[in-house]
């Protein structure tokens, strides 16, 4: 397993993750059937990012298993849905994750609210990295074994992810420091 350790400067009370699946799982999107053989995590000051990179797949598991359970639930997520059937489908484990999206819907991928986001883009925007892989090549880079750029994506997913959050609650009037569900418009 290889991890990596950004420190932020900002800090998070809530959790924030985000998986890399390793294979297909369309066009029946059983997110159940996806293998996050890439986890990341963004809480308190430090991102955090761990990728399978061969060898033994049940001491990754285990690993991962470790993280999560020691952190605060509920865990935040842009699809809530698809980083919870990974866990139930990989790892045997369901854990509470709520969406952090201020609606559903046409137009609600990362990248489009991202950049609705006026006075939060330019704060975030210095902390991503340029050029990275979009979503649709992460399968081919983990049969390349191209780590790097799985994590540079993955933390860029997680920065905007945090950025989303943080309007939402805006949107909503919420505290940003405590992780729930918010009801968005389909």
């Amino acid at each position: 397993m290889l991890t990596r350790i950004t420190k932020l400067p900002f800090t998070s009370d809530v959790v924030i993750i985000d998986n890399e699946i390793s294979n297909d799982i369309s066009p029946l999107w059983r997110t159940y059937e996806g293998i996050p053989h890439q986890v990341g995590i963004l809480f308190k000051d430090t991102l955090r990012q761990y990728i399978f990179d061969g060898g033994d797949e049940q001491q990754f598991k285990r690993s991962i298993l470790r993280i999560l359970n020691e952190l605060p639930q509920p865990f935040l997520a842009l699809n809530n849905d698809f980083e919870r059937g990974n866990f139930l489908g990989y790892l045997d484990k369901e854990y509470l994750i709520n969406d952090i999206r201020w609606k559903k819907g046409k137009g609600t991928s990362k990248d489009l609210m991202f950049n609705e986001i006026e006075d939060n883009q330019i704060r975030f925007r210095m902390l991503l990295f340029p050029n990275v892989i979009n979503g649709t090549e992460i399968e081919q880079a983990f049969k390349d074994k191209r780590f790097d750029d799985i994590l540079d994506h993955n933390h860029n997913c997680l920065i905007k992810e945090y950025a989303i959050w943080l309007e939402t609650c805006r949107r909503f009037k919420i505290n940003p420091d405590v992780p729930q569900q918010v009801d968005a418009k389909w």
